[in-house]
């Protein structure tokens, strides 16, 4: 009997110990794949939003890329197209902003003066839009307003209205690319004169030689330009 309890007892200790060696142990374990797992997200993360440099290959569709007509997304891209710049598919409006950035478009997060033609990006749940965000075609901006159309922000029908601009709502802006400006050409050497036909050097001659008779010396314009003329005085 008393064989019986002992072993029991020495059951029940053996049991006691491998449990504190699994809790000694286990720890260990679970921190570094909890470790692992919160490492790996934040490296993605870290790259997601360093990569906005314009990505290789763009794909630039010819027709709208967008399916369901009844969406804003359908609308802008028509409205950017029709103005001449057609845009990659960025999927949902609220993805259109990082999407143009790293497709190497200009994007500004506050209404300036050259957000006019351009596209409106609402954020999740920004001034009254849903999950998916909202994008629109800028017309029109006065002070903090800009001045919109767009599609579907009433049960898929085209609008026009003002709004008020805040944060979370960005524009992607097509600024034209001015032509390189030539550099600057030095000016030309001025042409030499011309030289003077031979009637004029007989007549030049002619004078030479009668300031000669009188006495008077050439100037060193005479002599360097013309065959030396006779001094005062000599014969010729």
């Amino acid at each position: 009997m008393l064989k019986e309890g002992y072993q029991k007892v020495t059951r029940a200790l053996s049991v006691v110990m491998f449990s504190l060696n699994l809790l000694l142990v286990q720890p260990v374990g679970i921190t570094r794949v909890a470790e692992s797992v919160q490492t790996a997200p934040m490296e993605a993360r870290t790259e997601a939003t360093t990569a906005t440099a314009p990505a290789v290959g763009v794909e630039i569709p010819e027709r709208n890329p967008y399916s369901d007509r009844r969406q804003c997304t359908y609308r802008a891209w028509e409205l950017a197209a029709e103005a001449g710049h057609r845009l990659p598919k960025f999927g949902n409006a609220r993805n259109w902003r990082q999407g143009a950035i790293d497709a190497g478009y200009t994007v500004v997060d506050e209404l300036t003066p050259e957000c006019v033609d351009s596209v409106a990006v609402w954020q999740s749940g920004v001034g009254g839009a849903s999950w998916a965000g909202h994008v629109a075609w800028v017309t029109e901006v006065r002070g903090d307003e800009f001045h919109i159309k767009e599609r579907n922000w009433s049960w898929g029908r085209d609008t026009e209205r003002w709004v008020k601009w805040q944060r979370g709502i960005s524009f992607i802006v097509f600024r034209e690319e001015q032509p390189p400006v030539p550099p600057e050409q030095p000016a030309p050497p001025p042409a030499p004169a011309p030289d003077p036909s031979p009637q004029i050097i007989a007549t030049l001659r002619l004078d030479g030689q009668a300031l000669a008779l009188r006495g008077l010396v050439p100037t060193q314009d005479w002599i360097g330009r013309w065959d030396p003329l006779p001094v005062a005085g000599s014969r010729t």
